[in-house]
């Protein structure tokens, strides 16, 4: 997900997100930068009490 989405879905400006948010969602393992964009880590999932799925579909 890119930063852009992410701070319309939290309606932030981009700059409160990238330099508040993402580094503390970051330093706790919630979040991880790709070359793709950010993701939710396993922490996240375990967190909002929601199941992993990966790509084939196979919950883990």
């Amino acid at each position: 997900m890119g930063l852009s989405s992410i701070a319309a879905s939290l309606s932030e400006d981009e700059g409160t997100v990238e330099d508040v948010l993402e580094p503390y969602l970051i330093a706790n393992g919630y979040l991880e930068r790709t070359a793709k964009g950010r993701r939710a880590t396993r922490a996240t999932y375990n967190v909002l009490n929601i199941d992993l799925i990966n790509e084939e579909g196979i919950e883990f």
